[in-house]
């Protein structure tokens, strides 16, 4: 594994646990907090995990970022014609050339929020991270998410079968305080890049190679 994978990885991890923290105390009195809805009730959304990325990546000035970067494909996402999509967080190489994508997600979301990221990562050609968050889940609600990436990337195999970059997917369930993650590690061979999919994301409805992170692993 590269400097950057490691930094990655070491990043979700760090994130997760704040993450997890933040949402069980019930006595902070200062920093980072979920907003509240008008019934009192928890309002989780993947902004807090993009500002803790942010801030933790930035305070350690190891890399230039950009945030909501214009993507160098076109995509046809909405409407009729194909514009350039946004990415969350950019990493760059010396000030100008990318080298990581990161996307941020929450809750157990439609196919097509799903599907229209992962375009993004998989087309952009860059070692990519997608950090997703959940307030609670259950099996059925992990299953039903990776059922989901699993339609996503089936409804992109031509991207799919021609990628030879790895994207790290990282799902943090707060009230479990738990983070699951894996590589997906493309080789541009077809053959190969199946099997990543099938391995992560269950073709026998059965998801291997996870590896588990926090309190509830």
């Amino acid at each position: 594994m590269d400097e950057i994978m490691e930094y990655l990885e070491a990043t979700a991890k760090h994130i997760s646990n704040e993450l997890i923290e933040i949402y069980s105390r019930t006595d902070q009195e200062h920093g980072l907090v979920f907003p509240r809805k008008r019934d009192g009730s928890v309002r989780i959304s993947e902004q807090e995990a993009k500002t803790l990325f942010l801030y933790r990546v930035l305070s350690e000035r190891q890399f230039c970022l950009s945030v909501e970067v214009p993507t160098e494909q076109t995509y046809k996402q909405k409407g009729s014609r194909e514009i350039s999509a946004r990415v969350d967080i950019t990493f760059l190489k010396g000030n100008t050339k990318r080298c990581v994508h990161v996307e941020f997600k929450a809750h157990n979301c439609k196919l097509e929020d799903i599907r229209k990221d992962l375009e993004k990562l998989l087309r952009e050609k860059s070692t990519g991270m997608w950090f997703h968050l959940l307030e609670k889940a259950n099996r059925g609600t992990i299953m039903s998410l990776m059922g989901k990436f699993r339609k996503a990337l089936e409804s992109l195999s031509a991207h799919v079968e021609t990628c030879g970059c790895s994207f790290l997917i990282a799902i943090c369930v707060l009230r479990k305080g738990s983070l699951q993650f894996r590589w997906l590690d493309f080789t541009a061979d077809i053959e190969n890049n199946r099997a990543v999919v099938d391995d992560a994301f269950g073709k026998d409805g059965r998801s291997k190679a996870w590896q588990l992170h926090g309190m509830g692993a």
